[in-house]
C-alpha cells in the first residue's frame, strides 16, 4: 500500500479549491445584484446540473432592471423658498 505524501495532499487541496471557485463563479459574479441570494441558492443546489450553473451565470451577468421609483423625477417647489420682503 502506498502512502500519500504532503505534496500530493497539497496538490489535491489546490485542485479542489480551483474547482470550488469555478463552481461558484455565478455566485461570485452576482454577489452585488438585488437578487444575489436567489442566484447563490440556484448555484448551490442546481449548479451541479450544468443547466442550473448556466442559468445562475446568465442571471448573474444580466443587468438589474431599474427601480420602479428611480425613473420618477423629483419636483421641488422653489417659488416660496426664502422670500425676502
Amino acid at each position: 500500500m502506498e502512502e500519500n505524501t504532503g505534496a500530493e495532499f497539497l496538490a489535491g487541496l489546490i485542485g479542489l479549491t480551483i474547482l470550488a471557485v469555478f463552481y461558484f463563479i455565478p455566485s461570485i459574479v452576482g454577489r452585488k445584484k438585488k437578487n444575489s441570494t436567489a442566484i447563490i441558492v440556484v448555484n448551490l443546489f442546481l449548479g451541479w446540473t450544468v443547466i442550473g450553473w448556466i442559468v445562475a451565470l446568465a442571471w448573474a451577468i444580466r443587468h438589474d432592471p431599474p427601480d420602479s421609483d428611480s425613473h420618477r423625477s423629483v419636483h421641488v417647489n422653489v417659488h416660496n423658498v426664502n422670500k425676502e420682503e
